[in-house]
């Protein structure tokens, strides 16, 4: 692997271990508790950042180099954490803002394409939680209230989203596309395009009251969302 040049610049910002390492330094020097948040940019489209992680060749590659470049500054980062003094307190959470057509050119209505990863770690996270998968589906308007419910802290300002370790109010992730929508919950995924009126993908074809279900509160919450848009500019 071919490192940047330090003095070299990033085209959206700060390479990412430099970024992480800047953190790190930061974080031994706050007031203690704190919360911070990190934002990677090197692996963003365009994926033309200075970085040699092995991949070559069309869009598809220039995206796996990036990504695997943020991927091993991550690896890096968590590594370092772990011997500093604040870890054995804190928790760290690990999500993308979005998902991503590439590598495998998937249709911007797709739910594959929408699919993030949202990870927990840290020397505070429960013993009996480390290594474990939690299936329920949500998205990143759930990691307010979810983060906050923990901490036993009021979370009523954030409508959109749910506890993900709740079990008093259904869970489902939900996204938008040009002029359509897509949900998912554990029982079934519905995509709808509004421009021919019809749904364009599901998960199980035999699930058809599930998929109804689903069309409604999509067709809802698409409603709502316009709605609380057009508000501000009123």
């Amino acid at each position: 692997m071919k490192p940047h040049s330090p003095s070299s610049t990033a085209p959206l910002g700060a390479y990412d271990e430099d970024l992480f390492d800047f953190h790190l330094r930061d974080a031994n020097n706050a007031t203690k508790p704190f919360f911070r948040i990190v934002m990677t940019s090197t692996s963003h489209d365009p994926f033309d950042a200075n970085v040699d992680e092995g991949f070559t060749g069309d869009i598809s590659q220039l995206y796996r180099n990036t990504v695997h470049y943020t991927d091993r500054c991550l690896g890096a980062f968590l590594d370092s954490a772990k011997t500093q003094p604040w870890y054995a307190n804190s928790l760290i959470f690990v999500v993308a803002d979005h998902g991503h057509s590439l590598p495998h050119n998937l249709p911007q209505y797709s739910a594959a394409r929408h699919r993030i990863p949202f990870l927990v770690t840290g020397g505070a996270l429960s013993p009996q939680l480390r290594g474990t998968q939690n299936n329920t589906y949500g998205s990143q308007a759930d990691f307010p209230v979810t983060l906050l419910a923990q901490l036993g802290l009021p979370h009523s300002q954030y409508p959109w989203g749910r506890d993900l370790f709740s079990n008093a109010a259904p869970h489902q992730a939900f996204w938008t596309f040009n002029n359509g929508f897509g949900i998912a919950d554990s029982t079934q995924e519905v995509v709808f395009d509004d421009n021919g009126k019809r749904v364009i993908e599901l998960r199980d074809s035999s699930r058809t009251a599930d998929a109804q279900r689903l069309l409604h509160t999509g067709k809802a919450e698409l409603q709502l969302l316009l709605d609380r848009y057009m508000e501000f500019d009123q």
